[in-house]
């Protein structure tokens, strides 16, 4: 199997997208319909929202062979790994979906841009590379690495997290908010639909993760050779499995965020609405 076909099977597309690599050889390929940069922001976004799905495997896979006496095959010969390979494999196609869904493509259409029509960007493979190394580690309870240096912590406490979450999530509310408030004028309605075209494609042209990443380097989170919102992510999961009192705050920051996006499918909601409700 070549290189290209091991990132797919890493990936969690398996033979279909073995398939499909083999048939491109033959078949004229979809017209382009995202650039280069925009697919590389697409497997990096991936590769954080799989963060979480590899943590939690390699503790499962960590937990069964320590209840098996430190070995790796259970009864009948089979291994943890065949045990836990299914769900890790049905999670990362979930946060693969959740991706496509939100730019407004389809899950094979995601998987076809960064593993074949950009399969020799060298760039967006290394991320591929490390998404493949690090899922094959947390079948063997490795989990991935956490770790960021003591410089950030000294930096950035679990309260100073905690008010840049809440930055960075009223920033996204009133942009979003701007997009409802747009479409209702538009279609002249009161309640937006969520699923339609129009939403999504409003969504979709949202720069979020750069809008992120502005609000981070502005508090000065910028840190090499990782981006500032991989460092800031990794350090919040860290406080977030080290410290209660970090998740409890942290649930009810996203539970503001919840609410004021559900206030916006049916009520007006201005600026002063958002500032008010995260104070």
């Amino acid at each position: 199997m070549d290189n290209k076909n091991i990132i797919i099977t890493a990936l969690g597309v398996g033979l279909t997208g073995g398939i499909i690599y083999y048939l491109s050889k033959f078949l004229k390929s979809e017209p382009l319909g995202f650039s280069r940069d925009q697919v590389l922001k697409m497997i990096k976004e991936y590769k954080r929202a799989s963060l979480r799905v590899f943590v939690q495997t390699a503790e499962i896979v960590k937990r069964i062979k320590d209840q098996n006496g430190g070995k790796d095959t259970l009864k009948e010969g089979i291994t943890i790994k065949d045990v836990v390979k299914d769900n890790i494999m049905n999670d990362l196609i979930q946060e693969r979906e959740y991706i496509a869904k939100r730019y407004n493509i389809s899950l094979e259409q995601f998987d076809n841009y960064y593993s074949i029509q950009y399969g020799g960007d060298k760039e967006i493979q290394e991320v591929c590379n490390q998404i493949q190394k690090t899922f094959e580690n947390s079948l063997l309870g490795i989990p991935p690495s956490l770790e960021v240096s003591q410089q950030v912590k000294e930096k950035f406490s679990e309260d100073k997290v905690i008010e840049m979450q809440k930055k960075i999530l009223k920033a996204q509310s009133k942009q979003f908010n701007n997009v409802f408030k747009d479409i209702k004028q538009e279609t002249q309605q009161d309640h937006v639909d969520i699923e339609s075209d129009l939403f999504k494609q409003k969504i979709r042209d949202l720069d979020i993760h750069q809008l992120k990443t502005d609000l981070l380097k502005k508090e000065g989170f910028e840190f090499e050779p990782e981006s500032p919102c991989e460092t800031f992510e990794k350090l919040s999961f860290q406080y977030k499995k080290t410290s209660k009192d970090y998740e409890i705050k942290l649930s009810q920051v996203i539970n503001i965020y919840n609410k004021i996006k559900s206030d916006m499918l049916y009520s007006k909601v201005d600026d002063t609405y958002i500032d008010m409700i995260f104070n």
